[in-house]
């Protein structure tokens, strides 16, 4: 009898925690004192990605290290079909809630573009942008011309939203491979961000590339 109550106890815990979700859309570890220091990853990545940095960062600098809901093993939120504007929302929150002043928003990829997007209408709030791999505006390196607007990027945008929507664990993995020579050098750090792209929520990617590329 105690083994059925056992097994059906761990059924629940596992049934719970397959649809937690996370409240907020960011999640933010803080090391060290001084001049704050912003760090948001990359697509399908978590504050992981920054472990070394921030190491190095925190000796001098107050360090507040970004995770997003839904990518990597941070669960997502229930803002996941609308990922990049609830995460714009919340670090601006996050940023005055705290009086972090002047501080230095360091982004990859897609953190670099949230980095350009939150300082453009809030300017006066931070000291310097630092853009690793990243651009206010990535869609001219698929149609391989400055001229490009977001409306030209429409329905392109809309298949990858659909194709990311649908896809396996797997199969977010091998589309990772296919470009992660220019994400990472080391044979370590490749297969790192391939395993997070693995158990990102594909919702959230779906979301987060189809704004990037139409905005």
């Amino acid at each position: 009898m105690m083994n059925i109550v056992h097994i059906i106890l761990t059924v629940l815990v596992i049934s719970i925690s397959l649809n937690t979700k996370a409240e907020s859309c960011i999640s933010v570890e803080v090391h060290g004192e001084g001049q704050p220091i912003i760090l948001i990853p990359g697509l399908m990545s978590n504050g992981e990605v920054w472990q070394k940095s921030e190491e190095y960062l925190a000796k001098n600098y107050q360090v507040h290290t970004v995770s997003i809901a839904g990518f990597a093993t941070t669960a997502p939120c229930p803002s996941a079909d609308n990922i990049i504007p609830a995460v714009k929302s919340e670090l601006l929150s996050y940023i005055q809630k705290h009086q972090l002043q002047k501080s230095v928003l360091i982004g990859h990829s897609l953190g670099a573009f949230l980095s350009y997007s939150l300082a453009i209408k809030n300017e006066a709030l931070f000291s310097a942008i630092i853009a690793v791999d990243g651009l206010p505006y990535i869609a001219p390196i698929f149609t391989k011309t400055p001229a490009t607007i977001p409306k030209d990027m429409q329905r392109q945008a809309d298949y990858i939203r659909s194709m990311y929507q649908q896809a396996t664990a797997q199969q977010m993995a091998d589309m990772t491979k296919q470009t992660i020579a220019i994400q990472a050098t080391s044979i370590e750090n490749q297969q790192a961000v391939i395993a997070m792209a693995k158990v990102s929520d594909q919702k959230t990617v779906a979301s987060a590339l189809h704004f990037f590329i139409t905005q």
